[in-house]
């Protein structure tokens, strides 16, 4: 993975065990080292005055990447400028199963939110026998990538999980979808290739570092909506985040539901036995299922 720059010719590797069970991942550990990796070469690009795009194209070796990258870079229309520059544009790179990825986002942060707008990726997977099933799965990985990058953890307290279900557990909804472009950049005369995990790995990078373009904040670790609620970043410009009532759901008057309004929009995040709500039927903000 590291070998796609000039500089990657040392590397080190850290074991960590967890003391929970742990599955596999779309991409397996591509994904996080991916974000590890391109975030901090955004970072060198912010410490050495460059645009991101032209530091990762002036230190790729390899041409695939270099193609995928120009390519992305030319369909998004990216306009050169050091980070931070207030735009809330982010790029990224990825290697995943033989295939060769690079995407370019628009972002748009508003306090904790962030509303990914646009997303243009290339590919190169080789021979691509199937183009409109290639563009299918890599619009798949970029709506993956961003529950990873934005939302998805499992959250414990007093060693039980107490987001078990999709009611905590947020998930990228159809309101979250960008506007997103795939150009398919392979070679006839190269084999085929992956499709299906190539387009997650650069995600969470690319919509990191277009939190940093427009905040002038890294953060280092997803999900990133955590770390931005956390550190306070922007107020937010459009309506407040807060609690209307609990409300008793029709089918099941045993248990009520929370109902949240966030930017106009309502939402239940938490439902409960009635029996549990305090007397006053509101119990304060709890901006975590929101």
């Amino acid at each position: 993975m590291c070998a796609a720059y000039r500089w990657c010719q040392y590397g080190r590797s850290a074991r960590s065990d967890s003391p929970l069970r742990v599955g596999s991942y779309r991409s397996l550990g591509g994904a996080v080292n991916h974000f590890a990796r391109e975030s901090h070469v955004d970072e060198i690009a912010h410490a050495v005055g460059m645009d991101p795009v032209e530091l990762r194209l002036r230190n790729l070796t390899n041409p695939r990447l270099r193609r995928v990258l120009g390519l992305a870079a030319d369909r998004f229309g990216w306009a050169g400028a050091r980070p931070p520059s207030d735009r809330g544009v982010g790029v990224a790179i990825g290697v995943d199963v033989g295939s060769y990825a690079a995407m370019c986002i628009q972002a748009d942060v508003q306090g904790s939110e962030v509303k990914v707008g646009r997303v243009v990726t290339a590919l190169d997977c080789g021979l691509t026998v199937n183009p409109e099933g290639a563009r299918n799965q890599v619009e798949g990985s970029i709506i993956m990538g961003m529950g990873t990058a934005l939302y998805e953890a499992i959250e414990f307290r007093g060693g039980s999980i107490i987001n078990p279900g999709f009611v905590r557990y947020r998930v990228p909804r159809i309101t979250d979808a960008p506007a997103i472009e795939v150009a398919l950049a392979g070679d006839a005369d190269e084999p085929s290739t992956g499709a299906g995990e190539p387009g997650i790995v650069p995600v969470a990078a690319a919509i990191a570092n277009a939190v940093f373009d427009q905040t002038g904040r890294r953060v280092r670790e997803p999900p990133l909506r955590r770390h931005l609620r956390i550190a306070g970043l922007r107020r937010p410009s459009v309506g407040p985040i807060l609690l209307l009532q609990w409300r008793g759901l029709g089918k099941n008057p045993d248990r009520v539901s929370k109902i949240m309004r966030l930017n106009g929009h309502y939402e239940y995040c938490e439902t409960r036995p009635r029996w549990r709500i305090p007397a006053a039927h509101a119990d304060g903000l709890d901006d975590r299922c929101v």
